[in-house]
């Protein structure tokens, strides 16, 4: 297995990370090439080194508010060939959206979910084949966010039977009407 060439983030958020990542998954198949300080650090260190994972705090210095995301839509617009792990201490389901849009080599786990070595590792592998990694408590606040958003969640099976039927018949007559 060749060595994965990584950075990290560099941090209070992270030191409880690195403490009891960095040895275990640096002796399996991880160098660590590099660790930065803030946003904007992490994107040079990106350009510079050429890693083929970054990962991101999600909240990363000066501010501790957008910049480890933002941090990771650059890395992704500016090398796309990296994988990111984004590391959250709560579940940010319009960013996480917005990253894992992307399809490719991105992750986004919660710090507190990051405990067993082994499911760390796959996670990992999974980013850099070209997959995704998903948190379980983002996937369930996705679907708890889509059926309270849903207008139509409140009407019983013989209403959306009615609404489903009202808009089929306004499709036919828009398009005998309008017939484009």
């Amino acid at each position: 297995m060749r060595t994965l060439r990584a950075v990290l983030p560099d941090g209070e958020a992270t030191v409880g990370f690195q403490r009891r990542w960095t040895p275990p998954y640096r002796a399996v198949f991880c160098a660590v090439v590099g660790q930065a300080g803030d946003a904007a650090g992490l994107l040079e260190l990106v350009a510079g080194e050429r890693p083929d994972l970054a990962i991101v705090d999600i909240r990363m210095p000066p501010d501790h508010s957008v910049e480890g995301i933002e941090a990771a839509r650059t890395i992704r617009e500016r090398h796309p060939s990296v994988g990111i792990l984004v590391l959250s201490a709560f579940v940010e389901v319009e960013d996480a959206l917005e990253l894992l849009a992307g399809g490719r080599k991105v992750g986004h786990l919660l710090k507190s979910r990051v405990t067993v070595v082994d499911e760390f590792i796959e996670a990992l592998d999974r980013i850099l084949r070209g997959g995704s990694v998903v948190d379980p408590s983002l996937v369930q606040e996705l679907f708890s966010a889509q059926r309270s958003d849903d207008p139509l969640a409140h009407l019983n099976a013989r209403e959306r039977e009615v609404a489903n039927s009202a808009s089929r018949r306004t499709a036919t007559i828009t398009a005998v009407s309008w017939p484009f």
